[in-house]
Parts: C-alpha cells; structure tokens; sequence
C-alpha cells in the first residue's frame, strides 16, 4: 500500500485543500472507495495518527480518501458566516 498526500487549490473554497489517499499495490482496478471524514478539530492525517486505517486497508483491494474539511463540517464555506451548497462541488473547476 502507498499513501500519497495531495495538496490542491479550490476555486469553490477559495483555500488550499489537503488530503490523504490509501493506494493498494498491487491488483487491477477500478476499486471500490472508501472516504473517511475526520471530526471537528482533527485534520486529514487524524485517521493515519489515531487509528489502525492503513493497517486494515494494507492488504484490501480499494482506496481510502482521507480528505481534509478543517473545521466546516464539509460545507462550503468559502465566504465567512454563509453556508454554501453541500460538499459535493468540493474542488470541482
């Protein structure tokens, strides 16, 4: 398993984003996703510090996105006290 951090700029969110991705070695894909959202106050390495993730997923077929929502709740909050639509946009150009 590779883990590769990416770091993007989000036109949507107006900031940078970050996060982490869980790659298997070996096999063919596509492979099932799985994404892990951490809780208000952790960040995207929460998952990897505090728990056994990249343990369980070592030998898993899949990928394991570990995105960063700050402390947003994953709402689009590109502008301060508004609440945009849903996280789904996020990074979209």
């Amino acid at each position: 398993m590779s883990i590769a951090t990416v770091q993007f700029e989000s036109e949507i969110l107006e900031r940078k984003i970050m996060y982490n991705a869980l790659l298997p070695d070996s096999g063919e894909g596509p492979f099932p996703v799985m994404l892990l959202l951490h809780g208000y106050g952790d960040n995207y390495n929460s998952w990897l510090q505090q728990t056994k993730v990249a343990v369980y997923a070592r030998n898993r077929p899949m990928i394991v996105i570990l995105p960063d929502g700050s402390n947003t709740f994953y709402l689009n909050l590109a502008t301060p006290n508004s609440v945009q639509p849903a996280f789904h946009q996020w990074g979209r150009r």
